[in-house]
């Protein structure tokens, strides 16, 4: 396996993917792995590379950073500055004159690359204050220095809460799990959830039930999409975004969120119903559009609203059966508005005095209403006890 014949191309993305007037400063060690492990997933590397993950590549390209800053010197590259092995600047230059930008880019003390290049149990507690000083430096920096330091600050933030975490279970452990879940985002949404995920189990050991739930729906928001995971057919991402969804519902149940916990259930249900059989479906999604799965009472009464109104109106149009003619025993129709909604308020309700009744295909329309009216009535029941006492 040849890893510099990856170089030129590396170096080729580097100056094709940060080609902004400004100095700017980056990991060679990450930013090298990352292009590697983008590459295998395009199909670009050869098949020797098929077995790799991204600690592999993260492993190799620790031991090609020298490879990496004499293939700058050999080029001669005057855009970039290599000489720290850990931490490299970008310096672009115009043709009239150099620009220098206005922010100051701080290079990572050596005893923090230290610390950050260690095995994480065996990091000692003044390296961890001296990982916190550092955090805190970076964090009173202006936001453009904060966005290119962005993930030393993660990587800081991680360990940081790591190791408060096999110290104690405190708030303070909670807060730092996410601290770190918000910084790695945008940059590795794969380790920001793993920080939201245990940020949310620490607040739940905690009875912290909003804070708990708050750092799960963080999680979930880094999720795909559900409708794109069930293209994929990812079983495995379909479960976890599930489990998730059902553990924040609870968390917010707890927490005494009904809004929100109602909010996660639908979401839940949703993937629940697109995962059932087609003749299943359409139960499924006349249940979402009538009662939002029974999460939504007011839903409900729109649905019955809506069957009264189209039912009176078919009562109007094609009439009612009010009585019979003595004299040519024909039934007399009465098609009057307020003798229509009437007799489907009374056939909703399945009181059925018999003084009005429907004739032809007009049963039809009443039966299905009659049947309507009792689905209905017993969901909003269930619907407005369900609300009210969670």
């Amino acid at each position: 396996m040849n890893f510099e014949e990856q170089i030129p191309a590396f170096f080729e993305y580097l100056k094709g993917n940060y080609n902004e007037k400004t100095k700017r400063a980056l990991n060679p060690i990450s930013e090298f792995s990352d292009f590697l492990n983008d590459r295998l997933i395009e199909g670009s590397l050869p098949r020797d590379f098929d077995d790799f993950m991204v600690e592999d590549f993260r492993r190799e390209a620790k031991e090609h950073v020298k490879c990496l800053q004499e293939y700058v010197k050999d080029k001669d590259f005057k855009w970039i500055d290599c000489s720290s092995p850990s931490r490299w600047i970008f310096n672009y230059q115009d043709d009239s004159e150099t620009y220098t930008a206005s922010v100051e880019t701080s290079n990572v003390p050596s005893e923090v690359d230290k610390i950050l290049n260690k095995n994480i149990t065996n990091i000692k507690q003044e390296e961890l204050d001296v990982l916190r000083d550092h955090v805190e430096k970076l964090k009173s920096q202006s936001p453009e220095i904060k966005k290119v330091q962005q993930k030393e600050i993660a990587d800081c933030s991680y360990i940081i809460a790591n190791l408060t975490f096999q110290q104690s279970k405190t708030v303070k452990n909670a807060n730092d799990w996410c601290e770190a879940g918000d910084w790695y985002t945008g940059i590795d949404n794969e380790k920001a959830y793993e920080c939201y995920k245990k940020s949310s189990q620490q607040y739940s050991i905690l009875l912290m039930y909003t804070e708990s739930a708050q750092a799960l729906d963080k999680a979930i928001d880094l999720t795909d999409d559900y409708k794109l995971l069930l293209k994929s057919n990812d079983k495995i991402k379909i479960d976890n975004l599930k489990k998730d969804l059902l553990d924040c519902q609870v968390q917010y149940d707890r927490a005494g969120l009904n809004d929100l916990a109602s909010k996660k259930f639908v979401h839940l249900s949703n993937i629940r119903m697109n995962e059932k059989p087609c003749y299943i479906k359409p139960f499924y999604y006349l249940f979402k559009v009538s009662s939002k799965y029974g999460e939504c009472p007011s839903r409900v009464l729109f649905t019955a609203f809506i069957i009264l109104l189209l039912s009176t109106l078919l009562y109007t149009i094609f009439g009612i059966k009010s009585g019979v003619d003595p004299v040519t025993d024909a039934p007399i129709l009465e098609k009057g508005f307020l003798t229509s909604l009437y007799f489907s308020l009374v056939t909703f309700t399945t009181l059925g005095y018999g003084d009005y009744a429907p004739l032809g295909w007009v049963r039809v329309v009443a039966t299905l209403q009659a049947i309507s009216g009792l689905i209905l009535t017993s969901l909003f029941m269930v619907t407005l006890v369900r609300k009210h006492s969670r």
